[in-house]
Parts: C-alpha cells; structure tokens; sequence
C-alpha cells in the first residue's frame, strides 16, 4: 500500500474593503475545505484564514474563531492588502506550507486547496497553481492565458488537464511558501489591477510555472471592489498596463498594454460614458507620467 500523504498547512488570505457579504461567503467556503485529512488521494489541509481589512468603517462583523483578522489603517489596495497578511502569515510559527490568495467575490469548492496543494506536492517546479473558475450559473469563466503582443490571450474553455499558462487570474492561487518568500509578494505600485499578472511574470523570470488544475474549482462572481467604481477601474486598467509595460521593457509581452491603453478610452467614448471615457485618459496620462500607487480620480494632481 503506498504511504499515505502527509497534512499541508495553509494560509488563506482574503483582502476586503466595505464588502463584508462577500467577504463573509468567502471565508465560509474557505474554513468548510475538505479533506481535512489525508484520504488516499489528495493531501490534507490544515487551513487557517486570514482577513484583510481595508479601512472598513465599523461596525466590524464577528469572524469565527479560526480566522485572524489584519486592520489596516489606511486602504492598502489588493497588492498592499494582499502583503499584508503574507508578512502576517510569514512572521507566525510555524510558518505555512503554502498560501492561498482568495478573491473576496470568490466561493471555493471544499476539495480546491486540497487538490491544488496535492498538484503543488507533486510538481515542485510549479511557483502557482490556480482553479478553474465558473460563473455563479455555472459557466466557464476565464482562467488563465497566454501572453499575446497585441493582446492577452483569455482561455475561454475548460482545460481537461493540468494546463501550464502564462498567467492565471488572481481570484484564487495557491503558492508555495518558500516561492512566495523568494518573490516577495505583489509590486505595490499597482495599487489594484495588473498586479497577477506582474506576479505571474515574475514566477516565470524565476523559472517556475504556473499551472490551471481543472479537478479544482471556485466560483468567482467577477464584481470586485472596484465594480461599483467604474470609472476608477477604467483608471487603474489603463494606467497600469503603460505600469507592466515601464516595468518589464521591450523584451516583455507589452502589446496587451498598448492596446488596453488606447482601446479603452475609445470604447467607452463610443459607449457614451464621457465620465469612463475621461478617466480612461486621465490614466493613460498617469501612466506616461509613471505616476503608481493609489489615485482617486476624484482629486486632481
């Protein structure tokens, strides 16, 4: 009988920022995870939660016992957030096997960090390995891709096998804790937006894969923070695409940010939403400008 796996410790993170319905459900799913012990064909998972809090106005709804909470005092983003509970995670003993990164607006399925931790036990040159994601009906939502110059490449349908990809969508990863320590986390400069795919390519500078493991699976309704910001997030998509492309030079995949950088505005003019159109521009100015980090596009610089 072959030896039965052993149990892998992980650190769940999940960033909010005034959006504790969601935040709640995610947190939920994440502390139902199963097997809790080995079961002949996947690890097992000891999971501990951790939420982010984004300068939440009170009250502050009570968390299970099991979930660690981080407040932080000004709102950090998804990557300062984000870095938040990875030093948090980092700096208790004893330290994780892996931490998962958690979309709040994601459900994951109860065998996910099992199966993806199973995959990462197997495969030590994978740096990350991501769920298929679906829509709240049950579709098949984009999952991971591949670098394109003139634009990224979204995979639309559900790979059959582990599916190695350029990058996966940030909504749910698992990563190594000795990977994460070696990459040291999201680049902060970009506030929220861009930031996978940045951690992505560096994964891939440091000669990891990323991987899509189709027998792991959320759910990611795709309305995040910033969904009932339209036009911050029009800001953010824009100014950090021309971010990535400074960031990584000419030797990078950087058509995907030209193009999101002229299109956007476009479209949303066409559309007639002048308010998306402007801060659409306003981005693409910031990001010749290399202007990083937060910007409320309410505030003129």
């Amino acid at each position: 009988m072959p030896e039965r796996p052993e149990t892998a410790t992980i650190a769940a993170i999940v960033v909010n920022w005034h959006d504790w319905p969601k935040t709640l459900s995610a947190v939920a799913s994440l502390t139902a995870s199963e097997p809790r012990t080995p079961d002949g064909q996947r690890v097992g998972v000891a999971v501990r939660v951790v939420v982010v809090d984004n300068e939440s106005a009170p009250p502050i709804p009570d968390l299970p016992r099991e979930v660690d909470l981080v407040r932080c005092a000004n709102n950090l983003g998804y990557a300062g957030g984000n870095n938040a509970g990875i030093r948090h995670v980092l700096t208790r003993q004893p330290a994780p096997d892996a931490i998962a990164i958690i979309n709040n607006d994601a459900v994951v399925d109860r065998y996910m960090l099992a199966e993806l931790a199973t995959y990462l036990g197997q495969h030590p040159d994978v740096g990350a390995a991501a769920p298929v994601l679906r829509e709240p009906d049950g579709r098949h939502a984009a999952s991971g891709g591949s670098w394109g110059f003139w634009r990224l490449r979204r995979y639309d349908e559900a790979p059959t096998g582990p599916r190695r990809v350029d990058f996966a969508i940030g909504a749910a990863l698992l990563v190594p804790r000795a990977v994460m320590e070696v990459v040291g986390g999201f680049d902060e400069r970009f506030f929220h937006y861009g930031e996978d795919l940045d951690f992505c390519l560096q994964l891939a500078h440091r000669g990891y894969s990323v991987v899509v493991v189709p027998a792991a699976e959320a759910v990611h309704a795709g309305r995040n923070s910033l969904a009932r910001r339209p036009d911050q997030l029009a800001y953010y998509v824009v100014r950090n695409a021309w971010l990535f492309a400074r960031k990584h030079g000419p030797a990078a995949p950087i058509g995907w940010a030209q193009v999101a950088a002229h299109l956007v505005p476009i479209r949303s003019w066409l559309r007639r939403r002048p308010t998306t159109a402007a801060a659409a521009w306003r981005g693409w100015w910031d990001g010749v400008r290399g202007i990083q980090g937060q910007v409320d596009i309410g505030r003129r610089r």
